[in-house]
């Protein structure tokens, strides 16, 4: 795992959730590992914002390059798109879905967490915590 790289996707999908949100909104980060019983384990990390909310298209556009998040502010629609790239290269999932009977939507990422061995994953997991 590059640190340094997954540090500025998470950083990205984070500024954008704050651009994209109200200045009296309210933005959640979650965090959670899962696993076990012989499943590796996967770190999740949820961004929940409460941005408007997205529409049809915009659902599968929110990761394409020069697409801009409604929000506050203007960028150059690169930061989700590299965010996601970064994260898909060290193997992660990610989705974005409208959250439930509100306006805002939820990024959640899973990244498998390399190594099966329990004495492997609380170090790895030392590093995720050091980057959010």
């Amino acid at each position: 795992m590059n640190a340094r790289l997954l540090r500025q996707a998470f950083t990205n999908l984070i500024f954008t959730a704050v651009v994209a949100t109200p200045t009296d909104g309210r933005i959640r980060v979650l965090t959670r590992v899962t696993g076990g019983e012989g499943e590796p384990p996967v770190f999740e990390l949820a961004i929940e914002d409460g941005g408007a909310c997205l529409e049809g298209e915009e659902h599968r556009r929110f990761f394409d390059p020069r697409w801009v998040s409604p929000g506050r502010g203007k960028g150059m629609g690169l930061g989700l798109y590299l965010g996601r790239e970064i994260l898909v290269r060290h193997g992660a999932r990610l989705e974005v879905l409208p959250l439930d009977g509100s306006e805002g939507r939820r990024v959640t990422i899973q990244l498998p967490l390399e190594g099966g061995s329990e004495d492997e994953v609380p170090i790895q997991l030392k590093e995720i915590n050091n980057l959010v």
